[in-house]
């Protein structure tokens, strides 16, 4: 016995290939609705956390023209948040004046005073850049704003490394400032104005 297609509208054609067109037909209709519908398929901003225990910002500015003075911020924060799709991140680091560290109290007393850190009333140093493009790599350079002493400035950071995994990021930086820019003109030249801030700081992926 010989099946027959109906395949009304379609005289003068296969009936076979006709079959097998509508079926291909509907199989691609399906795959495209479940697409269309599938929750999910863009991948959503991810978000990551300093880790201060792993976090480390420091500072280096000459005394007298040519020694290294050096120190440390002691606490920490922050966040990285990496829109892989849409090729940006927004960033954002933070630093306790209060907790700097060079390792000589009159010098951390004086560094804190109000001539130069002023962390009683100015206790956050922020970094700040959103919307930086961000493609497969990141970038060398990620250019923001540091708020000091209540004084906001444009600074870029040079980016050594930047890597990321599923669950961490690890990113070194450094940064170079004026520190008359933010109102601590004060005891130059025996203190140079220019001042390096390096930052080595490791994230901790947040829960989605």
């Amino acid at each position: 016995m010989t099946t027959r297609h109906d395949v009304r509208g379609f005289e003068g054609f296969d009936s076979a290939i006709i079959a097998r067109r509508i079926r291909g037909v509907a199989v691609i209709a399906a795959l495209c609705a479940c697409a269309l519908a599938a929750p999910g398929t863009i991948a959503a901003p991810v978000r990551y956390e300093v880790d201060p225990a792993h976090t480390e910002v420091t500072y280096t500015v000459l005394e007298f023209g040519f020694l290294p003075q050096r120190g440390r911020f002691l606490q920490t924060g922050g966040h990285v948040v990496l829109d892989r799709e849409g090729g940006r991140a927004d960033v954002e680091i933070l630093v306790d004046a209060t907790s700097f560290d060079s390792g000589w109290d009159l010098r951390d007393a004086f560094a804190r005073s109000e001539v130069m850190l002023d962390a009683t009333h100015h206790p956050v140093i922020r970094f700040a850049s959103h919307g930086k493009l961000w493609r497969e790599a990141a970038p060398k350079e990620i250019d923001g704003n540091l708020w000091l002493r209540g004084v906001e400035h444009a600074v870029v950071l040079q980016v050594a490394a930047f890597e990321c995994d599923a669950a961490t990021c690890h990113a070194v930086a450094r940064a170079q400032l004026h520190r008359s820019d933010y109102g601590m003109a004060r005891y130059a030249p025996f203190l140079g104005d220019d001042v390096e801030l390096a930052f080595d700081v490791a994230l901790q992926r947040t829960g989605d």
